[in-house]
């Protein structure tokens, strides 16, 4: 049976990419604490956003696409509001960020999810024409629906980034 050799070079270099992604420690304890505590935050800041945009009736339109659902409706059961995600994401998050506290491949893999949720929030909440009025007028949008805005593009994209660093 012929045998395989790889150079020194060669398995480490495979040794190496393996042990980044996979190390028994990864993710961290501390990484995973700070993960969760910004998915916590950032919960907490797109719940206001959905109180206020179901108050004021701010209809989402990401991109400028209005889907002409209600705003309760919208939030409750489909994409979200002006300033909030639908609820059905914000408990996908939740579970996911749930599984932070389980074993390390799953946590790696939770890792990954909520760096795409991370991603995905920032770009839904940059795509919405009112928060970047909100952003290019802040004083004449208020103190409140600035502090929103600003919470759900800073903490998911933070979010994201920690997630994403993670075990690479």
């Amino acid at each position: 049976m012929p045998m395989i050799r790889l150079s020194p070079l060669a398995l480490a270099g495979l040794l190496a990419g393996t042990e980044t992604r996979a190390g028994a420690q990864c993710p961290s304890s501390g990484q995973r604490a700070a993960v969760a505590a910004l998915s916590l935050a950032y919960t907490a800041s797109a719940i206001e956003g959905a109180r206020i945009s179901i108050r004021d009736s701010l209809y989402e339109e990401p991109f400028g696409i209005r889907s002409g659902i209600p705003v309760s409706r919208d939030f409750y059961f489909g994409g979200g509001t002006a300033l909030s995600p639908g609820l059905p994401f914000l408990i996908a998050q939740a579970g996911i960020t749930g599984t932070l506290a389980g074993p390390a491949p799953t946590a790696r893999k939770s890792m990954d999810l909520l760096a795409i949720f991370g991603a995905t929030y920032t770009i839904g909440q940059l795509g919405e024409p009112l928060a970047l009025r909100t952003l290019a007028h802040p004083r004449s949008s208020g103190a409140q629906r600035l502090r929103i805005v600003v919470g759900n593009i800073v903490l998911p994209a933070a979010m994201g980034i920690l997630a994403y660093r993670a075990c690479r």
